[in-house]
């Protein structure tokens, strides 16, 4: 019964923490229909989720905390190489979900997390991981900007998806103390960094949910 509604039970999947059997079900409703934004932005929450972890296992083998750069190294050779792939779709996919849906703010936050990511691998080429940190940075004062232009509107579907949101990644937030407010210590803008901030103040989560900041 589930497995002929794709989109749907691959967001069940998620929910349970099932990571691998959802992408194999999200991208069956891919195929069945590229153009849905909803599906696009579960694959690029999946593909930066797998990121995510596999970055954080690698630091700690390293002995780096969570907020520490990767640097020059087989280290960060081998996250590179290990997350180049899923970086690169999620950021095509999560660009292509917002053409769609120009008003999409959550996939807006989640395509700044995946320049995030892929500013820690870029290891000692100074200029790459600054410009993916300045598109980080675009993207989450994009995402603030919608959701605050939106907000009350009558009708406005510009957050929502047409099935149940996901909830924040799983593992999140990890058990070092850094971790609580690693995105906002990454913004490299002033402005992204006290907004960011002034959200944890509000005890609201800065791991961006499909459709609300609040964990």
């Amino acid at each position: 019964m589930f497995e002929a509604d794709p989109k749907n039970y691959a967001l069940l999947l998620f929910n349970m923490n099932r990571l691998d059997e959802a992408r194999t079900y999200n991208l069956r409703a891919a195929a069945a229909n590229p153009n849905d934004a909803d599906v696009l932005y579960l694959q690029g929450v999946l593909d930066w989720t797998a990121a995510y972890q596999l970055r954080m296992r690698a630091k700690s083998r390293l002995g780096l905390t969570p907020l520490q750069p990767l640097t020059a190294g087989p280290g960060c050779a081998e996250v590179r190489s290990a997350n180049r792939a899923n970086v690169e779709e999620g950021i095509a996919d999560l660009s292509k979900a917002i053409k769609l849906r120009p008003g999409f703010d959550a996939a807006m936050a989640y395509l700044n997390l995946l320049y995030r990511e892929r500013a820690d691998y870029q290891c000692d080429d100074a200029a790459a991981r600054a410009a993916d940190l300045k598109s980080a940075d675009e993207w989450i004062d994009k995402a603030f900007a919608t959701q605050k232009a939106s907000a009350g509107k009558p009708g406005n579907v510009g957050t929502q998806l047409l099935f149940p949101a996901p909830p924040a990644p799983p593992l999140l937030p990890l058990a070092h103390p850094a971790d609580r407010s690693v995105v906002c210590s990454e913004a490299s803008s002033v402005t992204s960094r006290w907004r960011c901030r002034r959200l944890l103040r509000r005890n609201e989560c800065e791991y961006p949910r499909a459709s609300r900041r609040v964990c």
